[in-house]
């Protein structure tokens, strides 16, 4: 276990094992931006989502960046991305890379057609491959949706 700093202020800091991220976007403000942008949100109502961050966690939204969570917490993180991933894009895998030693990016052979699709398929990957203290992440199983 890995103890980390919290990312909400006034809440303690919290035990963590080990991470893995499967094409995970890496900026929280980028996709609120989108999100924004796709509901067609005015320049007044994007300030006031933004702001409801700062609202509910105490942290400006600039701060949930990957890369800066990465750094603050050390907490060591596998990347898993596919190449062709046509809902995030292979820079939003190689920023939180950029956080430290901590992290290792795999970008694996192109396999699924998108994160969704990466989600849905077994996770085979060298022993080597993960550089926690804890299981490795072959041995986490997702339990399946029937």
């Amino acid at each position: 276990m890995h103890r980390t700093g919290s990312l909400v202020e006034g809440q303690p800091a919290i035990e963590t094992s080990p991470l893995v991220s499967i094409a995970a976007p890496h900026s929280m403000p980028r996709i609120l931006q989108g999100f924004g942008a796709s509901a067609g949100l005015t320049a007044r109502s994007q300030s006031l989502c933004d702001a409801n961050v700062k609202r509910l966690t105490g942290r400006d939204l600039t701060t949930f960046e990957t890369v800066d969570v990465l750094q603050r917490t050390q907490t060591p993180t596998l990347v898993l991305h596919a190449p062709n991933d046509r809902e995030v894009s292979l820079a939003s895998a190689e920023a939180p890379a950029a956080a430290g030693d901590h992290v290792t990016l795999k970008v694996l052979p192109v396999l699924a057609t998108g994160a969704s699709s990466m989600r849905r398929q077994p996770c085979r990957l060298p022993s080597n491959s993960w550089p926690g203290d804890g299981p490795h992440p072959a041995a986490l199983r997702t339990p399946r949706r029937t």
